[in-house]
């Protein structure tokens, strides 16, 4: 397949293989969390929190594991990716950070170097990825659409 990625999505996949995360049976929160030294808590909502070398992710103990896996990969986007407590920046900041984050979540759940291990052509696709990447069935097809749209981006340009 060729494909080529954003910016963000390249950083973001190399940072990964910086961490040793190379395949898709590293994507297990806890693998993640350590190899990016975060601490993981589970309570009534989920949210990240870091304060110079310290960071948590807290996350949602009422939703399913798909859903905890979905909202690891968010927070763990403003770990990586962005500054400032949104507790005490304005509104359109936390608004933009919101919107980047569930953006860049994908990214991180199925990130750019582990495109080349999928089979785009075995026939029950979804389901295989549903099981390898472990995300709610419309986020992962919501990054299967980011992939596909940016093929389709690369044809007309």
């Amino acid at each position: 397949m060729d494909y080529f990625p954003n910016r963000l999505e390249y950083l973001i996949s190399q940072r990964f293989k910086q961490k040793g995360i190379l395949l898709p049976d590293d994507l297990k929160i806890e693998t993640v969390a350590n190899a990016f030294d975060i601490e993981i808590f589970y309570h009534q909502t989920s949210f990240a929190f870091f304060q110079g070398n310290y960071k948590a992710i807290t996350l949602n103990k009422h939703v399913d594991s798909r859903q905890q896996h979905y909202e690891f990969w968010h927070e763990l986007t403003h770990i990586l990716i962005h500054t400032g407590d949104q507790l005490k920046t304005a509104k359109y900041i936390n608004k933009y950070q919101e919107i980047d984050a569930n953006k860049c979540a994908l990214f991180c759940a199925m990130p750019y170097h582990m495109l080349q291990y999928i089979d785009w052509y075995q026939e029950n696709l979804l389901e295989l990825l549903l099981e390898q990447f472990h995300l709610p069935k419309h986020q992962l097809i919501n990054r299967l659409q980011q992939i596909q749209t940016k093929q389709q981006n690369m044809v007309f340009n």
